[in-house]
């Protein structure tokens, strides 16, 4: 059984390459969780959204904008305007997960979106 629930909103690492230093860097970014499930070898896989404070991204990607100060963005603890993805999914299992910060109340929305 997940440590963590549908909704919950997560910190996980992303890595990437930095090409002005020429090396990869990771950094912790939130998710939403959106569906968890179990393996054939008992490991949970939470399925996961990824946020950004780029509200650009709204432009080019299917998805939802939750605004920092609002109802919805308190309780999910946000620090920012948020852009919430709805055209991808990540996968974490439990023990990548860095911590739970917060409940996400529009997740039906967001699963809508991603037809799941």
């Amino acid at each position: 059984m997940s440590k963590y629930q549908v909704g919950d909103v997560v910190f996980a690492p992303v890595s990437y390459f930095d090409d002005k230093n020429g090396y990869y860097r990771s950094q912790y970014r939130r998710f939403v969780i959106v569906k968890i499930q179990e393996d054939i070898e008992n490991d949970i896989e939470n399925i996961t959204v990824s946020c950004t404070g780029q509200l650009h991204q709204s432009k080019r990607h299917k998805g939802v904008t939750v605004l920092a100060n609002s109802p919805e963005g308190l309780e999910m603890a946000l620090d920012r305007d948020t852009f919430i993805y709805c055209d991808s999914t990540a996968t974490y299992l439990d023990g990548d997960i860095l911590r739970r910060i917060g409940k996400c109340p529009i997740i039906e929305d967001i699963k809508k979106l991603l037809g799941i």
